[in-house]
């Protein structure tokens, strides 16, 4: 997260440049710009170490707007799927949300959340607490003891960490006039590149028939840059349930 805010924070800050040299090339040429503060002046054309205009609260709100646009939190896509030729609607009554971690506290909050997202869904470790890892037969008497003739499971299958350099460029603002344009072409603004790094995480979600035993769809996601456990959860749901409805499995 860290390395992620400095990112942004040397994105928001190149931004602001290319926008108060907007701002200024504007002012030069004649222009009025409603969210300028024209009390401030641009130096003037051709000059050496002029100051820089003092930015509007505007302009850095659209500059920071911009750069956590660019560098936020992705989208969820998904990245393959399978599902059973023989599928048709799906229509469980009593689903059994379960996410597979060693960690309790992590799994509570996954599945609580799960539940709360797939309509006749109960969490994996409050409604079969007990439930059989290692007896199979065990594990089926148990799941249909308490009706549930379908199961959601989700597990984290990957984690990666990726850095891209984004190179530094230099811009240019169009002029009305060639002497605007020669005293200021002076004045190119450059941004320096910079490195992004972004985490990629990769989730498996599987659909069984509890009453059929045997798997119905199965999916993986990947989502960049994850907020936290409960986005995740969010964005994957969200995700698995748009190819669900593409593929006729669920109204």
């Amino acid at each position: 997260m860290y390395a992620c805010a400095q990112g942004l924070m040397v994105r928001a800050k190149c931004l602001q440049e290319h926008v108060l040299m907007f701002v200024c090339n504007a002012a030069r040429a004649g222009y009025v710009l409603p969210f300028y503060n024209d009390r401030t002046r641009c130096a003037s054309p051709g000059a050496i170490g002029g100051r820089m205009p003092r930015p509007s609260r505007l302009i850095l709100l659209l500059a920071s707007t911009l750069a956590c646009a660019s560098g936020g939190s992705g989208a969820t896509t998904v990245t393959t799927s399978w599902r059973d030729p023989s599928a048709g609607m799906l229509s469980f009554h009593r689903i059994l949300a379960a996410y597979v971690t060693k960690d309790p506290a992590v799994r509570r909050s996954v599945e609580d959340k799960l539940s709360r997202k797939i309509p006749n869904s109960f969490p994996a470790y409050s409604a079969v607490p007990n439930l059989s890892l290692t007896d199979p037969q065990k594990a089926r008497d148990q799941l249909r003891d308490k009706l549930f003739d379908g199961a959601v499971v989700m597990r984290v299958v990957d984690v990666e960490n990726q850095q891209t350099y984004v190179p530094g460029s230099a811009w240019y603002a169009p002029y009305p006039s060639f002497y605007g344009f020669w005293g200021a072409s002076w004045g190119m603004v450059q941004s320096p590149g910079y490195v992004v790094d972004n985490k990629y995480v990769t989730v498996e979600t599987a659909i069984y028939s509890i009453k059929e035993d045997k798997l119905v769809w199965a999916g993986r996601t990947r989502t960049q840059n994850p907020t936290s456990a409960g986005k995740l959860v969010d964005e994957t749901v969200d995700a698995v349930a748009k190819e669900l409805r593409s593929q006729q499995l669920i109204p």
